[in-house]
């Protein structure tokens, strides 16, 4: 079977090819964030196609962020995506005998649930850190999509006079836990980083760099109590391109999280720097009806 894979984030897009259920490419760009980001997809998919000698893919996988419509195939109105709206994917039919497109999230959730799920774990929820914040749900080992736009943790509101986020709405979570809301925390403390710097800078011991982190994780505490005393998972696993500096706020985050959890909740944290989103976006496919 011979599956392509896009995952698209507010900074980034990996797409991988898996030729016979191995991987054969797999490939970092910029993401092109306007509506020529279809016509990047198309090209990609085109040449993968030329370059194997296929007529088709067997399936093709779209993980992208929110908010956009699964059965229609349309990226609606991501907000790390301003000049990306009702952009429609379905073209991409012709290239392949099933074609699939899911939140990001969501598929991280399907990723972290096939490394940490377990008949003992079977409710977890998994939170992506980095340009945008998502969240996908696993619930008795299923994907809760509700109507089909469920898990939007990032944008549930943490400061009702808080500062106005790209959805719109005040006060967002993902305003505070994204990278934006880092390199503020960072900027506050006096360093003009990016986030890159920022976690070179604490490696090096700097104090501020330190400093940062820890008020980050007293942020991301408050997520945990938030998501642990609403859906009471197993498991909630933090992943993203953020969580590579889990080493310096993860602990702090856990230990303050602890003192707001209601009794008997306790789940176990786990943090995931690889891509969850693509290994969701295969067990998606491979799995499919």
């Amino acid at each position: 079977m011979n599956y392509l894979i896009f995952d698209i984030g507010g900074t980034y897009t990996r797409f991988v090819f898996y030729k016979s259920s191995k991987k054969k490419i797999i490939e970092r760009v910029e993401t092109v964030k306007n509506k020529k980001l279809y016509g990047f997809l198309e090209k990609t998919t085109k040449n993968i196609l030329s370059k194997y000698n296929l007529k088709k893919f067997d399936g093709i996988v779209i993980s992208a962020p929110g908010s956009l419509s699964c059965k229609e195939f349309k990226l609606i109105k991501p907000p790390n995506l301003p000049k990306v709206r009702n952009l429609q994917l379905s073209g991409l039919k012709k290239f392949t005998k099933k074609l699939i497109l899911e939140n990001d999230a969501n598929c991280a959730a399907l990723g972290a649930f096939k490394k940490y799920g377990s008949a003992k774990n079977s409710n977890l929820v998994c939170l992506t850190l980095g340009t945008g914040i998502g969240c996908g749900i696993i619930t008795n080992k299923k994907l809760y999509k509700g109507e089909g736009k469920a898990s939007e943790f990032g944008h549930t509101t943490i400061d009702f006079n808080g500062r106005k986020c790209t959805c719109g709405n005040i006060g967002c979570l993902e305003e505070y836990v994204s990278t934006r809301g880092l390199l503020r925390i960072a900027k506050n403390n006096g360093l003009k980083v990016d986030c890159y710097e920022l976690y070179d800078l604490a490696n090096k011991g700097n104090k501020k760099a330190l400093k940062t982190y820890r008020e980050y994780g007293n942020i991301i505490a408050v997520a945990l109590v938030n998501i642990a005393n609403t859906l009471d998972p197993s498991v909630i696993v933090l992943t993203g391109g953020l969580s590579y500096a889990s080493e310096f706020f993860l602990s702090h985050a856990k230990k303050k999280a602890k003192l707001g959890y209601f009794e008997g909740i306790n789940p176990v944290i786990k943090c995931h720097s690889e891509n969850l989103s693509l290994m969701g976006a295969l067990e998606l496919i491979k799995n499919e009806k």
